[in-house]
C-alpha cells in the first residue's frame, strides 16, 4: 500500500523568499544612500547645492520605503507559501508482506 505525495510547489516559496530579501537589500542600500544625501545636503553652501541634495535626499528615501513595502510582503508571501508547502507535504509510506511456505517476512517504510 502506498500513499501518494501531495501537490509541492517547489521552489516559488524560496524564490519568493530570495526576491524578498534582495528587495529589503536594496532598501537598506537607499536608506544609506539617503543618509549620505542629508550629509551633503547639511555641508552646501548654496541654495541651490541645499536643494539638489534635499531632492535627491527625497527620492531615495521613497525608493527605500517602496522596497521595504515590497520585500517585506514577499517575504512574508514566501512564508505563507512555505507553511502552504509543508502542510501538502503528505509522507510516501510503504508496506510489504511476503510469505513463502514456512516463512512469511513485513517490511515497512517511510519517509517525511
Amino acid at each position: 500500500i502506498a500513499a501518494t505525495q501531495g501537490k509541492r510547489l517547489g521552489a516559488w516559496p524560496w524564490i519568493t523568499l530570495g526576491a524578498g530579501a534582495v528587495a529589503l537589500g536594496g532598501s537598506l542600500g537607499f536608506e544609506l544612500l539617503r543618509r549620505s544625501s542629508e550629509s551633503d545636503a547639511k555641508q552646501q553652501s548654496t541654495q541651490l547645492g541645499f536643494q539638489n541634495s534635499l531632492d535627491r535626499m527625497d527620492s531615495r528615501k521613497t525608493d527605500a520605503r517602496i522596497l521595504l513595502g515590497v520585500g517585506g510582503a514577499l517575504v512574508l508571501a514566501g512564508g505563507v507559501l512555505l507553511w502552504v508547502d509543508r502542510g501538502s507535504a503528505q509522507p510516501r509510506t510503504g508496506l510489504g508482506l511476503a510469505c513463502v511456505p514456512g516463512a512469511c517476512a513485513f517490511a515497512g517504510r517511510s519517509e517525511f
